[in-house]
């Protein structure tokens, strides 16, 4: 049995199908009786009638829907942003639909603006994007508006994670604690944010080594790890990008005697997802995503409803350091 239409309420009813909008929209002003009304209700409940809601806004030049791209799937799911996100809609009465970009089995950026455009979205937050103006300006053409979750000088809303201020902070805290050679350990998604962390290391004296996936955890003896750390002039704390690789360090670790944080020390840097059982707990930077996200959607939302004066939004959120018992003095000797 297919979707009940207004027409075929009316008919049944007997009542106008201006009568059943007004009641099913409670549309304000309407004088109808509350027995009138009554019926209706108990009539469209029966019949499982909805109204088309999408239709209804499409017809107004509005279809409530926003748009979520992201390039890292993963982390916007575990962090909470695409909850947040979400969250944010449904309270408003907005739809979210996920655009993932990705080189491998994704949308590629200008696709994905596309798909927002043929969907009608009145918005649309991006991570990152590599064209902001272009997209920016696509999208303004059919009167919906981008969100930013990275600095641009493009004319839109911008709703970042101050990396500068949070790596300053972690070169930082690494350097009270004597460590003077650092690995970071992070996937090629995170190239932008590693040349960052580099910077914010070496103007505070850190010397910053890239370490790898492979070396990490290499498909070889676990022997040839242990070597890497006892290097005359080894890392002594590892900075992990991802989560899983901060745990799966910490478990390869002690399978080769190597002592955390008695000899390495390891913190985590961004989306602190799967933490709560490691032993010793993680020393992280945890970042704000699901803040950032939430922001973006509001801003959208508030632009969407035709807030007026709105100028630009160019908002940084600061990441937090949180300790952890992965986390150290350097051992004795390393610091020279």
């Amino acid at each position: 049995m297919g979707r009940m239409t207004i027409t075929e309420l009316s008919r049944l009813t007997g009542f106008s199908k201006t009568t059943i909008s007004h009641v099913m929209n409670d549309t304000p002003g309407a004088r109808i009786r509350k027995d009138t009304r009554e019926k209706i209700r108990a009539a469209a409940l029966e019949h499982r009638y909805v109204p088309n809601y999408f239709a209804r806004n499409i017809i107004r030049g509005k279809t409530k829907s926003l748009g979520f791209l992201t390039h890292d799937l993963e982390t916007a799911c575990f962090s909470g942003e695409l909850a947040a996100a979400e969250s944010v809609c449904r309270a408003s009465g907005y739809q979210m639909s996920i655009l993932f970009v990705s080189s491998a089995d994704g949308l590629s950026e200008d696709e994905a603006v596309q798909r927002a455009l043929e969907r009608g979205m009145d918005g649309l937050y991006a991570d990152s994007l590599e064209q902001p103006g272009e997209a920016a300006s696509n999208l303004g053409e059919f009167e919906a508006r981008l969100a930013l979750g990275q600095p641009s000088t493009a004319p839109v809303d911008r709703i970042y994670i101050d990396w500068k201020e949070g790596f300053a902070r972690l070169a930082g805290e690494i350097r009270a604690r004597g460590h003077r050679i650092a690995a970071l350990a992070a996937p090629p998604s995170e190239r932008a944010r590693l040349a960052e962390a580099r910077t914010a290391f070496s103007e505070q004296g850190l010397r910053a080594e890239e370490c790898s996936e492979q070396i990490l955890f290499p498909n070889e003896a676990a022997g040839e790890m242990d070597g890497y750390f006892h290097k005359p002039t080894h890392p002594t704390v590892v900075v992990c990008f991802r989560s899983d690789w901060a745990i799966g360090l910490l478990t390869r670790l002690a399978a080769t005697g190597v002592a955390v944080p008695g000899q390495i020390s390891i913190l985590l840097v961004g989306a602190a997802y799967g933490l709560g059982f490691e032993t010793p707990s993680l020393a992280r930077l945890e970042c704000p995503f699901a803040q950032r996200a939430a922001s973006a959607m509001q801003r959208l939302i508030e632009r969407a409803k035709g807030q007026k004066n709105l100028s630009p939004l160019d908002l940084a959120l600061k990441p937090r350091f949180v300790e952890g018992g992965s986390f150290g003095q350097a051992s004795k000797g390393a610091a020279a």
